[in-house]
């Protein structure tokens, strides 16, 4: 079964490389996939100068980027089962 997964992130740092690799040792944690499996689509960026940053001074704009990720992931039934209880458990509840 093919899965696909947009992951949205708001990057402070703009290490686009760096969260991206992140994000494929995590998903591949979870489901225990070959690297083989797992293929990014495609990485867009876009950026916001007046949205404010909670970890800056109260009154400071500062720039941050929002990084979107795209994942299709080929998967078994027992690695999407391990999928769907991963996220019910830290993601809706």
């Amino acid at each position: 079964m093919l899965l696909n997964i947009k992951i949205i992130l708001r990057d402070p740092t703009n290490s686009k490389k760096y969260i991206g690799d992140v994000l494929k040792i995590n998903l591949k944690k979870i489901l225990k996939i070959k690297t083989k499996k797992i293929t990014s689509r495609k990485k867009t960026r876009r950026k916001f100068t007046t949205l404010k940053s909670p970890h800056a001074h109260k009154d400071a704009q500062t720039s941050f980027e929002l990084v979107s990720y795209n994942y299709i992931l080929k998967l078994k039934s027992s690695q999407l089962s391990k999928f769907l209880s991963y996220y019910k458990k830290f993601v809706v509840g």
